[in-house]
Formats: C-alpha cells, structure tokens, sequence
C-alpha cells in the first residue's frame, strides 16, 4: 500500500513552487525592460542614413541657372523631409546656398522680421523675380 503525502506536504510544494514562479516572471519582467531600454538606445544611436543626392552648388545670380538649383534644392529636400519640416526651414535652406547678389538679396529678410521666411513658395517665387526673372 502506498501513502499519500499528507496535504500539508502537497500545500507546502504548491507555495514553494509559486514562489518560485513569481520571483521567475519577475526576473523576465525585468529582463524584457531593460531589453526594451536596449533596443531603444541603440535605435537612437543608429548614424543618420546617408542622403544619396548631393548638396546643390550655391547659386548666385545667374536666372539661367535658376531652374537646375531649384529642382537640385526640391530634389536634396525631398530626399531629407525629416531635416525640412517647416516652410522656414526649406527658406533657409536655400538661403544658405545663395552667393553673389542672391545673397545680398537674402540677407534684409534675414535682418529684420518677415513673412516671406515662412513661406516658401513665395519665397522662390521672389528669388526667381530679382533679376527680372518673374513671368
């Protein structure tokens, strides 16, 4: 005849193996947020992606050359959207790469509050006119 273990025994087991069981989940809980912290470290970490397309040249005041700068700038901004958000930061964007008498232009709307630096399409529209370029 077998004895069964007396129910205080069995009892006893049970706890002793919840216990351990909590202090085990508890473990992997903790495992899973420091992983989680991980993973967000070094996905933080990760280098920008290279943009394939180039800086435009700076552009001066040749009209002629006009329309190869400005679709280089929408190409280069379009490739890039997370680096221009906003209107003034296409806007200056494209300041920075004006020289010569383009640059003279820009600089007044640099020195004192204006509009047009948040707006981009007006913007182009009046870098397009300074030299009698507007249709």
């Amino acid at each position: 005849v077998v004895e069964e273990p007396p129910l205080q025994l069995i009892f006893a087991f049970c706890g002793a193996t919840m216990d351990q069981l909590r202090a085990d989940n508890a473990q992997l809980s903790q495992q899973v947020v420091l992983l989680t912290a991980q993973v967000a470290q070094m996905q933080a970490a990760q280098p920008g992606r290279k943009c394939p397309v180039a800086v435009p040249d700076k552009f001066d005041d040749s009209l002629a050359q006009f329309p190869a700068f400005f679709g280089q700038c929408q190409l280069y901004m379009s490739r890039r959207p997370e680096d221009f958000p906003t209107d003034r930061d296409k806007v200056g964007f494209l300041i920075s790469l004006l020289s010569g008498s383009a640059a003279r232009w820009a600089t007044p709307l640099l020195t004192q509050p204006n509009q047009v630096l948040d707006n981009y399409a007006e913007f182009c529209h009046q870098l397009q006119a300074i030299d009698g370029g507007d249709d």
